[in-house]
């Protein structure tokens, strides 16, 4: 699982979401339904924050779930994206920053009690 992850956040594609996934960003309590919209919401994110590079510094999966943690380094183009949402273009515009990410994908739902 965590390979099929890994290769997700390289190309991310429609096809390879369940019709139920979901995106959030904890920090900023964002969340996008539908492999539709999380597609969409990358291209766009793409077009204000761009990926220089990804680093795998840890990872761990089993056959129905996975955790990846990532060295991401970030170019900010226009703003901060769903990354730093209300900085100001002025503050952010060509800065580079390097940030840890920690990503998990699950082929089930979560039931929790």
């Amino acid at each position: 699982m965590a390979d099929t992850y890994l290769s997700f956040l390289r190309s991310p594609s429609e096809s390879a979401l369940a019709h139920d996934a979901a995106l959030h960003y904890i920090t900023t309590t964002t969340s996008i339904h539908e492999p539709s919209a999380i597609i969409k919401h990358f291209q766009t994110q793409d077009k204000v924050v761009k990926k220089k590079s990804e680093i795998v510094l840890s990872s761990f999966g089993t056959s129905d779930g996975a955790v990846v943690e990532t060295d991401t380094t970030f170019e900010f183009v226009r703003g901060g994206g769903a990354i730093l949402p209300q900085m100001d273009d002025n503050m952010l515009a060509d800065s580079v920053a390097s940030l840890p990410m920690v990503g998990q994908a699950l082929s089930s739902p979560v039931v929790s009690n």
